[in-house]
């Protein structure tokens, strides 16, 4: 059975600022090797074999996109749903 996994990455995170006035809160550094949390989470699910990714984003997507691109560096396959500005805030 194929699997897909989905990741929500689309929100401002205003309760991580400062930090997230310049980083989208997915691509927060963290750790000793000072990777974004997005990237662990893309390895973890890939060591669970989940290699088909769908990233959710919104707010500053681009960072997401710029890093992450089709996934074929970190050995998954990333697409993107970009979230309409109309609906930001409503979980929708």
């Amino acid at each position: 059975m194929k699997v897909k996994g989905a990741v929500l990455c689309g929100g401002v995170g205003k309760r991580l600022r400062p930090l997230t006035y310049y980083f989208q809160k997915t691509m927060i550094p963290i750790g000793k090797r000072q990777k974004p949390l997005l990237e662990y989470i893309v390895k973890l699910l890939k060591y669970h074999n989940i290699k088909n990714l769908v990233l959710l984003v919104g707010y500053k997507h681009e960072q997401i996109v710029n890093y992450f691109e089709n996934g074929e560096r970190f050995g998954v396959k990333i697409s993107y749903v970009v979230d309409s500005p109309e609906y930001k805030g409503t979980g929708g």
